[in-house]
Order: structure tokens, then sequence, then C-alpha cells
């Protein structure tokens, strides 16, 4: 992972910043985010995370003890676990659709290692890098959701940043002469990562459902991978059907 220019987090209070740093850098070494990559130094977590180089130096300790990294004198850390391909458990994607009036903040958006589920959308070894963007949608002002998009970078490099302000991904990408035919989509739920919970305002833990998705065009190539953090304060998400388009209307209740 490659921390130029990386956001500082931001971590929600009432939980020990020490715990939400090491489970967020859990995840992340799960995810596949730093194969064929050194880990951070305790310099660079302080400054991402905004805390004391004493507590990015205990959540060090911690990732070496429990055998997730090794550190020697003089050299970066390296990832000594990873993610585990073969037992991985994941569901079957299904083809849905849906257009929905949101306003968008970005918060961040460039090239850099990939999610290995994003790799595997894509058909490409595991720690490679795709152009990614992570957006806080908003309905009537009031964050709705975190999505995370991962495109090839020679397509996701061509937007830019007011489109990425004001439009949906799919609109941007029609704009480009790129069309989406198909929306395979898989539904989980996981308790919100801290820097999630912290842009969506909700408490860091709350169950939060995840919407992971692959866009394809008419031959079935995959053009986008997505993935959707849902409000818990979405509390209802009423609507219709459409038989013709294959598009739901909702109309959701904050």
């Amino acid at each position: 992972m490659d921390f130029d220019g990386v956001i500082a987090a931001q971590l929600p209070r009432g939980v020990s910043f020490q715990h939400q740093i090491y489970d967020e850098l859990c995840t992340e070494i799960s995810e596949g985010l730093y194969i064929g990559n050194a880990f951070a130094t305790e310099k660079e977590l302080a400054e991402r995370f905004n805390v004391s180089l004493i507590t990015s130096r205990a959540v060090l300790d911690r990732l070496t003890a429990e055998g997730w990294i090794v550190r020697s004198r003089g050299k970066r850390a390296i990832v000594a676990k990873g993610p585990d391909k073969v037992g991985r458990q994941v569901g079957p994607l299904f083809p849905i659709g849906a257009n929905r009036p949101y306003t968008y903040e970005v918060i961040f958006a460039e090239t850099r290692t990939a999610p290995i589920d994003a790799c595997d959308a894509f058909k490409l070894p595991w720690g490679s890098s795709l152009w990614q963007c992570s957006r806080v949608r908003k309905l009537a002002g009031i964050p709705h959701s975190i999505t995370h998009n991962a495109q090839l970078p020679e397509l996701g490099s061509r937007h830019n940043e007011e489109r990425l302000r004001s439009s949906s991904m799919i609109d941007i990408l029609e704009k480009e002469g790129i069309f989406v035919k198909t929306i395979e989509r898989r539904v989980s739920a996981v308790a919100a990562p801290p820097n999630v919970a912290s842009w969506l305002n909700v408490s860091w833990g709350s169950p939060t459902l995840l919407y992971t998705s692959v866009l394809r065009d008419g031959r079935g190539t995959a053009i986008e991978w997505v993935r959707i953090y849902l409000s818990s304060k979405i509390t209802r998400a009423d609507g219709t059907y459409h038989l013709d388009s294959g598009k739901w209307d909702l109309h959701e209740k904050m």
C-alpha cells in the first residue's frame, strides 16, 4: 500500500484508538492490501490515524505478537499473514439495478493496491493496483452510504473530480461511452469499520449492510467492482420493482 497522500483516518470516540487501528490494519491485511508491499512504520501510522507514536508503536507490537507482521531492526515490517484463497467463503453475485438521487463527497480517488475481491473481479493477481474512488453518498444531505469503486487505471484515471462530486458512477461511465449491461450483487452484514462509521456518523461496530457488486458490459467483461456500506440509520427501503426495466424505485426513509 502506498501511504503517500493517504487522507488521515477519522477514528470515532469512545473506543480505544489502539484497538480501532489494530482492527483496521487486520482488515486491510486480510484484504490483501499489503501483498508485495512493506508495512507502515510507526511514524506513518501515527500520521495516518492522527495518534501518538506511543499508540502506533503499541499497535505494531500487538500485530507482531499475534503473528500478523514480522519486524527486524533497521527494516520495515513485512506481513506474515495474508488472505487465504482456499478458505475464502463468498456467496454468489446476483443481477440487480437501481436509480437514486444521491449527492456525493469524494474521500479519495487514486490508483492504489486493490482489495483481493476487486482483483478477483478483474481476474488480476492479488496485490495488483487499480484506480479506486471512495465517496460519501447522501440523500437529502444526510449520509446514506460509503462507496468504494475500483476500475482499471486506464478507465478510472479519465474521471474528473467535478463529475465524481456530482454524478453516479454509471452516469459518469455512460458519458464516456462505457455502458453497463449487467450488475451482479452480493449482500452481507458486517460491523462498520472505524473509518466507515465515522463518515456515516454511526457508532463503531454498528451493524451495517455491505453490498459488493461487479458491473459488466455486453460481453460479460468486468467494467467496475464496487463495495457499498449502507448506513444503519437507513431504517426502511420501500419501493416498486419494474419488470420491464429490471430496476427498483426505492423510497428510503431515515
